[in-house]
């Protein structure tokens, strides 16, 4: 057998652990940038804009952009909560592997 090789379910999730601290530390400042763009007063102004010129349109299509205008406000929330979660994983103390 590969001595390399983690021996016990506590090496895996040491090697897990890792590997999610990684990812995380490695996605971070993109994932901050997105939550940023998304959440900028430059896409609130395009929002606002998209919103009012609807106004002139028929009820359906009104709808559809509010519709749009909430999710856009959700994946906002989500974003951050993303962020925050990736920055806990990121500060997290790397387990030791005992292989």
């Amino acid at each position: 057998m590969n001595e390399n090789l983690p021996t016990d379910l506590t090496d895996l999730r040491a090697q897990q652990a890792t590997l999610e601290r990684q990812i995380a530390e490695a996605s971070l400042p993109a994932a901050q940038a997105y939550a940023a763009l998304l959440g900028s007063s430059e896409v609130d102004q395009l929002m606002t804009a998209i919103t009012a010129s609807a106004e002139q349109l028929d009820d359906t299509t009104r709808n559809r952009i509010t519709v749009f205008a909430k999710m856009r406000s959700d994946l906002v929330i989500l974003a951050n909560a993303d962020v925050s979660r990736m920055q806990k994983l990121a500060a997290a103390e790397a387990p030791t592997v005992t292989s």
